[in-house]
């Protein structure tokens, strides 16, 4: 059984300029939970933040209903305790929150941590297995500052790519003086590229058989040809 407390905290990260910050059980980043394969595993997890916000097993394999999806929001002193049975070979995976449009500032302030899974392979590798001492794990983060210490969690702008205009050039080209010939080779990824659709039959096609055409309906007096038209009287 494992208990995690997402709660606030201050981290200083620059001399003389305190952040603040969440984390699981402390003010920054989550404890290392560790399980073996087979094993039955419940996790408490309390919300001791001022907005609601989730915790999800990234890479676990587990039901939906223990995933902390953005579905399965834990309000402010709220607690959840999924429970689940490891059923997947050695693995190192982490835990984070997964609200719905806020993941990467929840992650951002702290809220982040590791989940090992071993199994009797990892037992009999030639691995370290001290954890803390030759077993360390490492989490890398990007993230920006303000001047003030804080975080920034402010976007870059999105570029918005407009679709290029076709060179009227190209579908209506200058005339050439009389006798002279205009070549152009194309590039390989211009080829693919043609200005007006084309219509292609895979198979050549085929003429029906007598028995499928549609025949011309016979005149029964003539004989299968027209009536002959009387001649116009002149007035």
């Amino acid at each position: 059984m494992f208990d995690l407390k997402m709660q606030p905290g201050t981290t200083q990260f620059e001399d003389g300029k305190p952040t603040e910050t969440w984390g699981f059980n402390g003010s920054y980043l989550g404890p290392t939970l560790r399980a073996k394969h087979g094993e039955k595993v419940v996790v408490n997890v309390d919300n001791a933040l001022t907005q609601p916000s989730t915790v999800h097993w990234h890479g676990m394999h587990l039901p939906a209903r223990m995933d902390g999806g953005p579905h399965q929001m834990i309000a402010p002193g709220e607690q959840w305790s999924p429970t689940w049975t490891i059923d997947q070979a050695a693995a190192s995976l982490w835990y984070h929150p997964h609200p719905h449009g806020e993941t990467e500032e929840h992650v951002q302030r702290g809220l982040a941590g590791m989940f090992f899974i071993d199994d009797d392979t990892t037992q009999q590798a030639r691995l370290p297995h001290d954890y803390g001492r030759n077993d360390i794990p490492l989490i890398v983060q990007d993230t920006k500052f303000n001047n003030d210490g804080s975080f920034d969690h402010s976007r870059p702008p999105r570029r918005l790519r407009l679709p290029r205009r076709p060179d009227p050039r190209q579908r209506h080209p200058r005339p050439l003086p009389a006798g002279q010939r205009r070549t152009r080779t194309a590039a390989p990824s211009q080829r693919l590229h043609r200005p007006y659709p084309q219509l292609r039959f895979r198979r050549q096609p085929q003429l029906l058989p007598d028995s499928h055409r549609r025949r011309t309906p016979q005149h029964p007096r003539t004989n299968g040809a027209p009536p002959a038209l009387p001649d116009r009287a002149s007035p």
